[in-house]
């Protein structure tokens, strides 16, 4: 920190970070649609995905590593889910469409040399569908479904992001 003769502070700083991230899914699905008749057709289906996160960043001030900044991040996750739908036909104006979808999801999240959490959930997500068609080209729908969010790899992240505001400009 620097008093200059204007009784205003500067300070020289300079930070580097180094990151490198590794991000890596794979996903599997298998679909069977079996028509019974020509007013009801049953659906079922599975779908896994693996997500593997490596996340490392090492942080340099003034050109100093700074060991409280740096970090190593894992992230492992398995989802899997079956899924299975009844769609029926009543006549030319109505349609509808039950489902239920059962998921199986265990992810373990590990900050290096601090802590390693793990976890799983098991949830229902049940659907369903009706429609109305008013003529040959427009539809009412009504419909319900049960959704997951999942947190993006950003959310992930938990290394600090520090912003540092001097003299009206943002330095991050």
């Amino acid at each position: 920190i620097v008093n200059d003769d204007n009784n205003s502070f500067l300070y020289d700083f300079s930070q580097q970070n180094i990151e490198d991230n590794k991000n890596q899914i794979s996903t599997i699905q298998l679909d069977y649609v079996h028509p019974i008749n020509d007013k009801l057709k049953l659906e079922t289906g599975y779908k896994t995905i693996w997500r593997s996160i490596d996340y490392t960043f090492e942080a340099y001030n003034n050109d100093i590593y700074d060991t409280l900044l740096d970090g190593h991040f894992l992230y492992e996750e398995q989802i899997h889910a079956v899924y299975g739908i009844a769609a029926y036909k009543l006549n030319d104006k109505w349609s509808a469409q039950l489902g239920l979808r059962q998921e199986m999801t265990k992810y373990t999240s590990t900050l290096i040399d601090v802590d390693t959490i793990p976890n799983s959930y098991n949830p229902l997500f049940p659907s369903a569908y009706l429609n109305y068609a008013l003529d040959d080209y427009s539809n009412i729908n009504l419909s319900y479904s049960r959704r997951i969010n999942r947190p993006s790899v950003r959310a992930l992240n938990p290394f600090t992001d520090y912003i540092i505001q001097l003299d009206g400009g943002i330095f991050s």
